[in-house]
Parts: structure tokens; sequence; C-alpha cells
């Protein structure tokens, strides 16, 4: 993942925003101090899609793009340079940012308070090379390959050598809906490839993202009354007025219930063995959905009893929605885990055993977690620790970062903390377990001396 960096100001309650989004991202901080305002911004951004014909906007705003539009109408071979792509996610950021009525309305779907958003990129440094073999098809990448033969059917070729085609077309020429989906395209891909972003028709079975928000357990026990009632409103015509029945979320949860309690995908199953480590270490059984009852239940270790979700323990339904979301996750490329409060209704030793499987899924994929626990922020320097001794990996800025959110009066601060070979020293939770262990001590030596005075 290529780093973009989000700056904020009054975005909610955070007064001053600046961060740079990284593979592994922890947020720590108290209640109501702004960390899920950022988090759901964060994968709204990461979900982003160019809208379509936005990629034509962008390069007619841009003069200096405009050889791009002329080269696919007169099919002639050209070399995007990572100068011209820079100035496509420059003329991005800006359009990103943009509309902020937008923004509030996606992302928070309420007037939440933004005066103001930037968003900017790392730059690109490669060159994508453009061809055409002929009047009807197209080939786009940095390797050498075959062409489609199928009528203005696309190529897409990149340095993993994954091809995409474009749907045919019914015309035998290049049209300007063409050119416009062709860039749209183009420019997809890119974000997708070098920044992060989501890709939605790159891949079509599995999920590439998941948000797990601090109410998922709920969300679970209460699946048929809100997707079916609730959330599915939106296009359901089965009610008068449908405005009574939407739900009033965030982006993260909306997200969560149409990708993992409405449980509209097929199972991948690409991350079997972190499952079995959950259900066999820390749930004590297997968590799944049944396509006849349209439930989700609960099968114990050892036993052959099912239990329906509203009778299992908050442990199983919190865990449950983390296993549904790795079964659900695609098989190719890097996935993106969004997880809010991981230690929610679980002992501390469950815990640190879910840290673990986090950070397994992370080795290959990404994970941004908020927390306002010491013993997941203890664990993190523990894993910190363990990589850099076993030479696997160095958990240092460049592919980890954690951010203190602070209240201050009716504001909060976000503020980015160093790392080193011995982990990450978190301030809030630092002063409050220094304070705990104080007043202890206090009370004990009050109770010693109570006791001598009456005896």
């Amino acid at each position: 993942m290529k780093k973009w960096k989000v700056e904020a100001k009054r975005l909610g309650k955070l007064k001053d925003v600046s961060v740079m989004v990284n593979e592994i991202m922890f947020f720590a901080g108290e209640n109501s101090s702004g960390k899920t305002y950022l988090l759901n911004l964060l994968y709204y951004f990461y979900n982003y899609n160019l809208k379509p014909g936005l990629g034509v906007k962008l390069i007619n705003r841009n003069h200096e793009l405009k050889f791009i539009l002329d080269s696919i109408e007169e099919k002639q071979t050209f070399t995007l340079s990572p100068e011209k792509i820079n100035l496509f996610l420059s003329e991005l950021s800006k359009e990103l940012t943009y509309n902020l009525k937008e923004i509030k309305s996606n992302v928070y779907n309420s007037d939440v308070l933004i005066q103001k958003l930037a968003i900017t990129f790392e730059d690109f440094k490669e060159s994508i090379k453009i061809e055409f073999a002929d009047e009807k098809d197209l080939m786009i990448g940095g390797a050498v390959g075959s062409v489609s033969t199928s009528p203005l059917g696309v190529q897409y070729w990149f340095r993993d050598e994954i091809k995409e085609n474009i749907n045919q077309m019914e015309k035998q020429s290049v049209s300007n809906s063409t050119i416009s989906m062709i860039i749209d395209y183009l420019f997809n891909r890119i974000m997708y490839k070098y920044i992060g972003f989501e890709d939605n028709r790159r891949f079509k079975e599995g999920l590439k993202s998941v948000y797990l928000p601090a109410g998922r357990s709920t969300y679970m026990l209460l699946e048929k009354l809100i997707t079916k009632r609730a959330y599915n409103a939106l296009t359901n015509f089965e009610y008068d007025d449908v405005s009574q029945y939407q739900l009033q979320a965030n982006y993260g949860v909306k997200s969560f219930l149409n990708k993992i309690v409405s449980h509209s995908n097929e199972y991948i199953n690409k991350y079997k063995d972190l499952v079995e480590t959950i259900e066999n270490d820390i749930i004590g059984g297997s968590f799944s959905y049944n396509e006849i009852s349209k439930e989700y239940q609960f099968k114990p270790t050892g036993s052959n009893r099912i239990i329906n979700i509203q009778a299992m323990s908050s442990s199983v339904t919190e865990l449950g929605a983390f296993t549904e979301s790795l079964k659900l996750m695609r098989g190719l490329g890097k996935n993106l885990v969004v997880y809010e409060e991981p230690e929610s209704h679980l002992h501390p030793a469950k815990q640190i055993k879910l840290m673990e499987v986090l950070f397994d899924f992370a080795a290959n994929n990404y994970i941004w977690i908020s927390s306002h626990s010491d013993f997941i922020t203890q664990n993190i320097n523990n894993i910190v620790k363990k990589k850099y001794l076993d030479n696997q990996l160095h958990l240092a800025d460049e592919t980890m970062s954690i951010y203190v959110f602070e209240k201050i009066n009716t504001y909060s601060t976000v503020k980015k903390i160093s790392s080193s070979k011995y982990g990450y020293k978190v301030p809030g939770f630092i002063s409050f377990l220094k304070a705990m262990s104080k007043e202890t001590y206090r009370l004990n030596e009050e109770i010693s001396k109570y006791e001598e005075d009456n005896n």
C-alpha cells in the first residue's frame, strides 16, 4: 500500500487531524474521543471508486493530461509517466474533498461538522504503457501479452500479470463512452494497485475489506429486524414510506450490515486456519449461517447441539462477526479488516490470543484497530518485540502506526506515537495504570494503618 495522508480541521470533535494511512494502524483513546469518526472516513476513502466519467472530467480540468484523451481517440501508443499519474492524483485529491456535503452524507449520515478536509497521495514512481493493437482492441499494461480478440475487449496488464477485460461493446469503433470507461478503469486500477483503494470491479468473488463496528454483536442478534426491515427498505418498495425504516448509521455500520450481517456473499475460506484457531482456542465451537432458516448458529466443540444466535454468549457473537468476515474475504490480493474494540466481551487471555490471530492476518493484509484495552496495547508491544527477535519483521513506522486520541475540553487531539524495537508507549494507558497502582498502594497502606490503630 502506498501511503496517503488525510488532514482535517474540526472533524466532528477532532480539532486537528493529520494521519498517514499505514498497513497496520492502532487508534488508542478514551470513549467519545473521535476514533470512530476518523476510522469511518478512512474506510470510506479506501473503498472509493471513481464515478462514471470522472476520469475524463479530471483530465479535462488539467490540460497537461489531455494527451490521454487525444491518444485514445487517435489510437496512438503512449506511456503514462509517473509525473502525469501524479497530476491525476493531485486532481483526484481535490475532487475527493471538494464536496464536503456528499462526504458527510455518505460517511456519517448526519450534518457532522467538517471545517476543512484534504487528502494527499505519496508520489507514484512507475510508468504504465498503453498501446493499441488495432482498431478494435486495446492493451494496457507493463508487460508483453496477447490482446483480447473480442470487439473492443480491453486488457489491463500490470506487473503482477493480472488481466482484466471490459465488456464487449456493440459498436465496432472506439466511442466516447468507451473512452470514458477505459480512463475510469485505468485510474481505478492505479488507485487499487498503488494506493490501496478498493476496486470492486476487479474481483467478482469475495470481500476485499470489512468494517467490524463496536455494536457488531447487537447487529448480528437483530439481523432479521435490521436487514429486512430497515436497511433493505432503501430498495424495497413494500413500504409506502420507506424513509421511516431507513437506517441512520455511519458508513462502517452500513458496510457491515451489507457485507456480513445480510450474508449476501458466498464463503471463500481463504483464511480457514485463522478461523479454526478462533473456533478452537477462543470461542470453543463453530459459528455459521444456516441457509435454510436464514439465521446464525453455533455448534460447541465436541457436541452435536446447535444453538441459536440469541442463546449464544456475548463472546461468540462478537467473534462470530470476525470469523464470518474471514470466511467471506476474497482469495486474491491483500484485504483490509477494520476492527473496533476487539477486546469487547473477552477475557484478557482471549484478547491476547485474538491479537495473535489479527497479526497473523496482517502478515499479508491490512488491519486498522481502535481500542481502550491496555492488554491489547501490551500484547501489540510483545508482538513487535517477538518479530524483532525472530528477524521476521520490524514493525516500524514503515508498516505500522499508533495514534493516541486525547480529549481536551470539548475537542480531541490526535498524536502519532513513535515506535522502537521495544514497541510503543501509549501515554493515556500508562498514566492510568500508574494512577491505579498508586491508589491500590495507598488503600493498602491505609488498611494497615487502620488495623494498627485499632489493635
